[in-house]
């Protein structure tokens, strides 16, 4: 019987930044994963796709995959006038 691959499932955070003509996303615990777009929603979803590439790189280069760092402890909403 063939064995599968450990999974592991690891909660990132996620910044999503407004430029002056765009978006960006970057997971704060992942150096160098990042993401931009026209929209927030284009930004998010390139970045869904972003880690699973940057983690192979790290992967195959031999280097250790970043645990979860709580590096958001809570989310603030601001309502401006």
């Amino acid at each position: 019987m063939e064995q599968r691959p450990k999974v592991k499932l690891i909660p990132y955070s996620v910044v999503l930044e407004k430029g002056k003509n765009n978006y960006s996303a970057y997971l704060p615990d992942v150096p160098g994963c990042v993401a931009t777009g026209r929209t927030p929603e284009i930004t998010i979803k390139r970045l869904t796709k972003a880690p699973e590439m940057h983690l192979e790189g790290l992967r195959s280069d031999g280097l250790p995959i970043p645990e979860h760092i709580e590096s958001v402890k809570r989310k603030l909403s601001i309502l401006l006038w």
